[in-house]
């Protein structure tokens, strides 16, 4: 048997954008909870720290989504935004913008069984590893697995935009 195994499992692991340069972070960061209602993830900001230094400020902020998928299947997204040296500046055509280096990192992780259909025991669990692989065909979780990868691209893109 193979991924029926387990309850969760990530499809990425800390997938990472950097980027040092201009970046319109007021945007930035009022996509992120937008992103999340369109897609119907119900998410919070788990924490946000600001903090000013010489060389300019910093700024990270965690986030947390999930969303049910089917009664059986959840979707979750880790998302972590930071940012050092944050300045603001004004471009030459007048744009007033900011300057920082940025580093974005988010997980997506598929969870399985959620409400606990089947208990913990031995013989539940092994009910639920046959459920999974003759009953829920492979297939299906292949396609939500899949669904998942074109969202967080999705949110990928998303955020990319706002990086000039």
């Amino acid at each position: 048997m193979g991924k029926e195994k387990r309850l969760k499992y990530n499809l990425f692991t800390e997938y990472q954008i950097t980027h040092h340069s201009f970046v319109d972070m007021m945007d930035l960061l009022g996509s992120i909870p937008k992103w999340f209602n369109d897609h119907q993830y119900y998410a919070y900001e788990i924490k946000c720290k600001e903090k000013e230094a010489d060389t300019g400020g910093e700024l990270e902020s965690n986030w947390t989504g999930m969303r049910d998928v089917t009664d059986y299947i959840r979707f979750h997204i880790e998302l972590f935004v930071h940012v050092r040296d944050l300045k603001p500046v004004v471009l030459e055509d007048g744009t007033e913008t900011y300057w920082g280096r940025l580093v974005i990192r988010y997980s997506c992780k598929l969870e399985k069984n959620y409400q606990k259909t089947f208990n913990d025991s031995t013989f539940q669990e092994l009910v639920r590893q046959l459920y999974e692989r003759y009953y829920l065909i492979p297939n299906v979780v292949r396609g939500y697995e899949g669904k998942l990868f074109i969202e967080s691209n999705n949110l990928f893109d998303t955020l990319k935009a706002h990086l000039k």
